[in-house]
C-alpha cells in the first residue's frame, strides 16, 4: 500500500526544494534520508534538476544500522566511527550545498549502552557537527530538515494500532498540508500570520516574559537588550529565504542566560537518543538549572544538564499557539521537530545569534557578554499548555498580555 499519492510526493518535495531549503538555480544539493524516503528523494532530483542543479549528493541515515554498529563500539574506537554522517554534513557546507535532511523518526536509540559510550558517542556527533552548525548560524548555508513515515517511527507513536503507518501518514499528510490543492499557498500564510507576531513582539521592545499555568510552571525569562523575535524562516548572507525545520509554527528568541528565575513543567515528553524523559521540572535561579526531576528518564536528563558546558542554561525560548494542527492532533510524535511546534517551548544548551541585533560575527566571549548562551549542543524543552498565560514586560515596567489560554493575543 502505497503511503503518499503521486501528487502528495510531488508537492512534498516542492516544498522542501522550493520552501525549506529553497535550492537557488545551479545551487549543489546534499540530501540525507532513511531508505523509506528514497521515492521522496526521486520527486526531490527531479524537481534540483528542472532547476538547473546536476550536482546532488545523496547519503543514506539508517538507524537501524547505526544501532548494529554502535553495539560493536567501545568509547576507545567511537573517534574512527563515521556512523552519523556529520562529517559530510560538515563538507557539504563548506563547499555551499544547499541541504535537505530527512529524518525518519527514530534515533539511533542510546538505550541499554553504558554511559561511557553514550557520552562518547555524543561528543563524537556534536565535534564533527561544529562547522555545519556554525556556518549555518553564520548565514551560510540553506537548509531544511523535515521528517518522513517509517513502520519504526510508526509503532513507537502508535504501539497498538494493527496500522499504525497508514494512520501516522494521515496525520502527517494533514498537517504538512499535503491534501489541499496548493500546499505551499497554506506555508505562505502561516508564515506571514508569524512574521506579524514577530512583528509585535519586537515592537513591545521587552525586557522580560513571565510564563505561568496550573501545572506548577512558574518561570520569568529576561531577554537581553537588542533581542530579536525570529521564526524558522530566515535569510542566508546571500539573501535567500530559506524554512530550516518543516513543519514549523514557532516564534522564538535567545534569552539573557544569567536572568532565568522559576520553575518549568514539561508538557510533553521529551526523546533523547531514543530515551524517553517525561513529567520532568527544571528550577532556575540566576539562569542556571539548580535542580531537576523526572517521572521516567531522570539519568537521561541528568546527562543533557550536565555532560556539556552551559548545557544547565537556556539558549532559546519560543511560542507556540496550542492551536497548531500538529497540537490539535493530540499525537505525540516522539520526535522534537514535530513535538515543539505544538508547544511552547524552551531550549537548554546554544542560542542563536540571529537572535540578536549585534552578535552576527562576534566571539564566543563576546556573545557571552551580550547575554546568549554558548554550548555544543542545542535540546528543545516542551512545556506550553492550554491553559498558559503569557505577560511581556516592556522597559518602562508595562505589562502586555501575550498569550492567554495558550493563544496569541494580538491586540495590546
Amino acid at each position: 500500500m502505497e503511503l503518499f499519492t503521486k501528487e502528495q510526493l510531488k508537492k512534498y518535495a516542492d516544498i522542501l526544494v522550493k520552501k525549506g531549503a529553497n535550492l537557488q538555480p545551479g545551487q549543489p544539493l546534499y540530501v540525507n534520508y532513511p531508505p523509506e524516503a528514497y521515492p521522496l528523494v526521486r520527486e526531490i532530483a527531479k524537481i534540483a534538476t528542472e532547476l538547473g542543479t546536476l550536482d546532488i549528493v545523496l547519503t543514506v541515515n539508517d538507524p537501524i544500522l547505526k544501532r548494529m554498529v554502535i553495539e560493536q563500539l567501545t568509547k576507545e574506537n567511537v573517534e574512527h566511527s563515521t556512523i552519523w554522517d556529520s562529517t559530510e554534513l560538515s563538507e557539504q557546507a563548506k563547499r555551499g550545498a544547499a541541504h535537505i535532511i530527512i529524518r525518519s523518526g527514530i534515533a539511533a536509540s542510546y538505550k541499554g549502552l553504558s554511559s561511557d559510550l553514550i557520552k562518547a558517542l555524543h561528543d563524537k556527533h556534536t565535534n564533527d557537527m561544529q562547522i555545519a552548525r556554525k556556518l549555518a548560524k553564520q548565514g551560510e548555508t540553506n537548509y531544511t530538515i523535515a521528517m518522513f513515515p517509517t513502520k519504526e517511527w510508526a509503532k513507537s507513536v502508535f504501539p497498538n494500532h494493527k496500522d499504525a503507518l497508514t494512520l501516522l501518514s494521515k496525520h502527517l499528510i494533514d498537517i504538512w498540508s499535503l491534501d489541499t490543492e496548493n500546499p505551499n499557498a497554506v506555508w505562505d500564510g502561516i508564515y506571514h500570520d508569524k512574521q506579524a507576531v514577530a512583528h509585535m513582539l519586537n515592537e513591545l521592545n521587552l525586557r522580560e516574559i513571565h510564563f505561568s499555568n496550573e501545572a506548577s510552571t512558574d518561570v520569568i525569562i529576561g531577554l537581553p537588550e537588542g533581542h530579536k523575535w525570529i521564526i524558522t524562516e530566515k535569510k542566508t548572507n546571500a539573501g535567500v529565504l530559506y524554512m530550516a525545520n518543516f513543519p514549523s509554527f514557532e516564534i522564538f528568541t535567545s534569552p539573557h542566560r544569567d536572568q532565568v528565575n522559576g520553575v518549568v513543567h514539561s508538557s510533553k515528553p521529551l526523546y533523547s537518543n531514543g530515551i524517553r524523559i517525561e513529567d520532568f521540572k527544571l528550577a532556575f535561579k540566576d539562569g542556571k538549572v539548580i535542580d531537576f526531576e523526572a517521572e521516567v528518564g531522570e539519568d537521561e536528563l541528568k546527562r543533557i544538564v550536565t555532560s556539556l558546558k552551559n548545557m544547565d542554561r537556556i539558549g532559546e525560548v519560543a511560542l507556540v499557539a496550542h492551536s497548531t494542527n500538529i497540537s490539535k492532533s493530540g499525537v505525540v510524535f516522539r520526535e522534537t521537530l514535530h513535538d515543539e511546534n505544538a508547544s511552547s517551548h524552551l531550549a537548554l544548551g546554544s542560542s542563536f545569534s540571529t537572535a540578536h541585533r549585534d552578535a552576527i560575527g562576534k566571539s564566543p566571549e563576546e556573545l557571552i557578554e551580550l547575554g546568549l548562551n554558548q554550548a555544543k549542543d542545542h535540546k528543545d524543552l516542551m512545556f506550553g499548555t492550554d491553559d498558559m498565560q503569557v505577560i511581556g514586560v516592556d522597559q518602562s515596567g508595562k505589562e502586555h498580555q501575550i498569550m492567554e489560554n495558550g493563544e496569541f493575543v494580538r491586540k495590546r
